[in-house]
């Protein structure tokens, strides 16, 4: 095939491309702003480099591993592109997927959605977390939602190794627990001491006080 150098890169009198023909159908171009791309003019932006590095593809990355490196933290940002988000929108998620038992046919086992929880307007932008799981059969379902007033809400039980805490002041001092132990279930006080304990061995529930 050609291997042909052109202006006009983009179409539009921008740029610089390298095309297979004298057409701009499919192209790798430097456009006027200076940001390198790759794609066919039906899908301009598959691949995007702008001056400052960003990146931008659109589509799927089909294989390996994602990273993102920089000194202060890598980011990865999911967004939604609408002006008018309210309800449950769907502002990103995170698929947990395998093609067992069919290669090639990817089927989801657990999610993390990111979800609005409300409409956006000007500074207000409500949001929340469902992570999402699936049992043997039937679709993905919510199992945990981190609410947008910082409320935690679990659909199922709620199995806890060890202890319970209740944080009452804000300062991570002073606070009241619900422990259990060996067939016995304890409420106790910041000090440690059972207020309330329960022996599940022989029913009794003991009293501190009154």
């Amino acid at each position: 095939g050609a291997f042909i150098l052109r202006q006009n890169g983009d179409g539009s009198g921008n740029g610089m491309a390298i095309t297979s023909s004298h057409a701009t159908s499919h192209r790798i171009w430097k456009d006027a702003s200076g940001n390198l791309n790759i794609g066919s003019s039906a899908n301009a932006d598959a691949f995007k480099q702008d001056t400052t590095g960003n990146l931008t593809i659109e589509g799927s990355i089909s294989s390996g591993d994602i990273t993102s490196t920089h000194t202060g933290g890598g980011t990865i940002n999911l967004r939604r592109d609408d002006t008018t988000i309210s309800g449950t929108n769907t502002l990103g998620a995170i698929l947990f997927q395998g093609d067992d038992p069919t290669d090639g046919t990817f089927n989801s086992g657990a999610a993390i959605f990111g979800t609005a929880n409300g409409s956006w307007a000007s500074g207000s932008y409500p949001g929340q977390l469902e992570l999402k799981t699936r049992n043997t059969s039937g679709s993905l379902v919510t199992a945990l939602t981190l609410g947008s007033d910082q409320s935690a809400t679990f659909t199922g039980n709620v199995t806890l190794n060890s202890r319970l805490t209740f944080e009452y002041n804000g300062s991570g001092t002073g606070n009241n627990y619900i422990e259990t132990g060996t067939n016995t279930l304890a409420f106790k006080n910041s000090g440690g001491t059972s207020i309330i304990l329960t022996n599940f061995s022989t029913g009794a529930t003991t009293f501190a006080g009154n």
